[in-house]
């Protein structure tokens, strides 16, 4: 991202998501390591953010509207389900990923006020979708994230550049219709069935998951 006055500078998409579970999902890789949340103040209100993914002309902030003085948030996602709690100590807790919270007094990059020009593909069968995802996150060894949300009343999966051999210098999204949509925090994938499930807990080995970050509303850019 350019720093401001930059010719070439970048502004924020500010994108609220349904909850601090979904923001520390987002930001958990579920290896080694995860990516910072950010405590700061927009229009005012306190949020707590994760700079997202880098669109063409400016790049996603997800958010939820919380005050957090805490250092750290402690995010644990296992069989029984999922929580998040926040403290300034290292609590050793099983199954915990600690994520580091950066207070910063506000963030010195205007907020959109146009619509980035993203491609967008229609899937028209959400399960073929889920798998085009699982593969990219087999190739990358990494588990992959998909959005939820909802536009003129349906409710749409979508991720980002599923599709490596067309991706080029536009971000493309991609999207399906999810009639039916239970809120879940992952899709599990049975690789030996070729079946998949919207599951609210994690860990099970026979399984390979996507994220699922739930959003309290549609992309900017989403036409349908």
């Amino acid at each position: 991202m350019a720093a401001k006055g930059d010719k070439n500078e970048k502004s924020l998409v500010w994108i609220k998501v349904k909850s601090a579970v979904d923001l520390a999902r987002a930001a958990c890789t579920f290896d080694t390591y995860s990516k910072d949340l950010i405590a700061t103040k927009r229009d005012g209100k306190d949020v707590l953010c994760l700079i997202g993914e880098d669109l063409n002309s400016s790049t996603i902030a997800y958010y939820v509207e919380e005050e957090h003085k805490e250092s750290m948030a402690i995010y644990i996602a296992g069989p029984e389900g999922e929580e998040v709690s926040f403290s300034n100590t290292n609590e050793e807790r099983l199954n915990a990923t600690y994520i580091n919270i950066l207070p910063i007094e506000s963030l010195p990059f205007n907020t959109s006020s146009k619509e980035d020009s993203i491609l967008q593909i229609k899937v028209l069968k959400a399960e073929s979708l889920i798998r085009s995802i699982i593969k990219k996150a087999v190739q990358k060894e990494e588990i992959e994230s998909a959005y939820i949300f909802e536009f003129k009343n349906k409710t749409y999966i979508g991720a980002f550049d599923v599709i490596y051999e067309l991706t080029d210098s536009k971000k493309t999204c991609y999207y399906s219709e999810i009639p039916n949509y239970e809120e879940s925090g992952f899709i599990r994938y049975n690789y030996s069935k070729g079946a998949f499930e919207f599951a609210k807990n994690f860990g099970e080995h026979s399984y390979l998951y996507i994220k699922l970050i739930n959003l309290e509303q549609p992309f900017p850019f989403f036409k349908g």
